[in-house]
Formats: structure tokens, sequence, C-alpha cells
């Protein structure tokens, strides 16, 4: 099975602003969301590339092994946070939902060009469960709050690396013209991953060794609280990619 170029897999998509993106940029899309409190937000606001086949939505929770059932805890002060662990918030509400794991997934969906994994600390188990061997998106991102994200990407054979800080994207130019899908002007930064493959901010991609020193670099700073904030996404590519 061979990642399909017109098909990005957006798991966590929270109000679905990174799959309007998405579609903008004239991709087809699946999309994986947990939280059932944005089972009708996100019906609502994509009916029409859901009727006309451009979307699917997938009310599961990306996991380490598909088919179980687990607690998911929907934060009620910000939905972006809300995640399979009930942590220390103070206003959540909980709910039952279905598993799913890569298995499946790519049982469901087939192969993407590009796999977005924003599931607030639930990546590693999911990234774990990609170590089935077969195909794999030429292009991948991972939300990493700790090294480990970045480490697992490495065992399932991914190369080059690149570590985006959210803050830098409000003013993030996108390439005209475009080198992924359709030119869009100005996408909403407001929870949004950010460009993708070879439109990323920045020059360059980095080794495994050097991403794994800029890493702990940054992350030392950050643990200052005052000299580096936001958050950290890895992007990987497959070594084929840019070869």
């Amino acid at each position: 099975m061979r990642p399909t170029r017109r098909l990005i897999i957006d798991v966590g998509m929270s109000e679905g602003n990174d799959t309007a993106f998405y579609l903008a940029k004239g991709f087809d899309v699946v999309g994986v969301e947990a939280d059932p409190a944005m089972q009708t937000l996100l019906a609502r606001r994509f009916a029409a590339e859901i009727g006309d086949g451009r979307l699917r939505l997938l009310h599961r929770a990306a996991a380490a092994r598909g088919g179980e059932w687990v607690s998911f805890f929907h934060d009620e002060a910000e939905q972006g946070h809300s995640s399979l662990e009930r942590g220390a918030r103070a206003r959540v509400s909980e709910h039952v939902v279905f598993t799913i794991d890569w298995l499946e997934l790519r049982e469901v969906a087939g192969v993407p060009y590009y796999l977005k994994l924003d599931i607030e600390g639930a990546e590693p188990g999911f990234l774990g469960s990609m170590a089935v061997g077969g195909e794999m998106p030429r292009f991948i991102s991972a939300e990493a709050p700790s090294f480990q994200p970045i480490r697992l990407l490495h065992e399932l054979g991914y190369r080059h690396f690149r570590l985006i800080n959210h803050e830098i994207l409000a003013n993030v130019a996108l390439p005209a013209p475009p080198l992924e899908g359709n030119f869009v002007a100005r996408p909403s930064p407001h929870h949004w991953t950010g460009p993708f493959g070879r439109e990323l901010p920045g020059s360059r991609w980095f080794g495994f060794e050097e991403i794994r020193t800029i890493y702990e670099d940054l992350h030392r700073l950050w643990s200052y609280e005052t000299l580096i904030t936001g958050w950290l996404d890895c992007h990987a590519a497959r070594p084929e990619v840019l070869a």
C-alpha cells in the first residue's frame, strides 16, 4: 500500500483549523477526533466537504491499541487541552470513546502523504503502534513535549527532522508558487499546526543526532520559563523524500 499523494490524515482535529487548511490546499483528508463535544461542530463545519467525499471524519481516540473503550476528558475551559488524561484540570467532563491504532487507521484510510499527530501526550503510544512495517507517510509531524516522539520517529525509519515552535506561525508566509498543493494566502494561526512537507519555514532539515542536540538546548532554555515560550512540533521526512 503506497502513500496516496493527495491524502492527509489529521489525527487530533480539535475544532478543525488544520483540516480546513489541508482542504484549501486541495488535499483529501481523513480526520480523527476523540472529543465527543466536537463531533457536531465538525460535522456542521465541514458538511459540504463530507458530502462531496473530500473529508471523512472518524470519532475515535488514537492510541497504542485499537478496539478498546477508554475515558476521554473534555476540558471545559480549553478544548485544545482535552485528552485521555484527566490531569489536574478543574473543569472536565468525562466521556467513553473507542480507540484506533495505526494498523486499523491505515486499513480504513490508506497511507497518507502527510500525517499530523497532535493528541496531547498520547503521541508516543500511537507512534509505537506504527512499528508494524509496511509503507509509511512521506512526511509526519508530532507534538513533542519530550524527546520521546522524535526518538520513536527515528526508530520508524525517518531520517530528516525539523522543529517548529508555534510562536512563529503567526508570521509565516507560505511560498508562492506553492510547493505543496494549492496556494493559501493567509491561514489563521489560531490552533493551527502550520505548513507541512516542503513548505515548512526554515532552509534545512537535520539528522537525528543534530536534532537531539537542538532539542536538548531548546528544552533547557524553555525550562528557564522566560527565554523560550510556546510548544514544539517535530516534523520528519522519510530518507527517500529528500534524497
